[in-house]
């Protein structure tokens, strides 16, 4: 996702959620489909996909058919860390303050072990490349 587009819209984000949360390409029909509620129309959708593909943040990796017609599935490209973590640094958070940050959310979620596990195997990624 280029740097200089590290925001989604309100709606781009909803969109972004949706794929998040569902973990697997979907289709602009299987998006319609989706039952929760949003702030944009049904018509509005092919401007969010343009938008988020220009912007890098999805991809097509596949068509499904439907009946007589095919429709593009898409895939999310940056993860809901990544976009968080650029939202920080251009927000002017450095590496010192997003580290607490996660020291922070490991108190609050009760999952300082599994911080330090991830810390642990990122630090012997790191030696490794040494």
């Amino acid at each position: 996702m280029k740097s200089e587009n590290c925001f989604f819209t309100r709606r781009e984000e909803e969109l972004m959620e949706l794929l998040w949360e569902t973990g697997q390409p979907m289709t602009s029909i299987e998006m319609i489909a989706d039952k929760k509620e949003r702030t944009w129309k049904d018509n509005y959708l092919k401007v969010i996909i343009r938008a988020l593909l220009e912007k890098g943040a999805i991809r097509v990796c596949g068509v499904k058919q439907y009946k007589t017609q095919y429709a593009r599935q898409f895939e999310y490209v940056i993860t809901r860390e990544d976009y968080i973590a650029k939202q920080a640094v251009a927000k002017g958070l450095n590496g010192s303050s997003l580290t607490n940050i996660a020291v922070a959310m490991a108190k609050e979620t009760g999952s300082e072990e599994e911080l330090i596990a991830r810390l642990e195997e990122v630090i012997k990624e790191l030696r490794e490349k040494k």
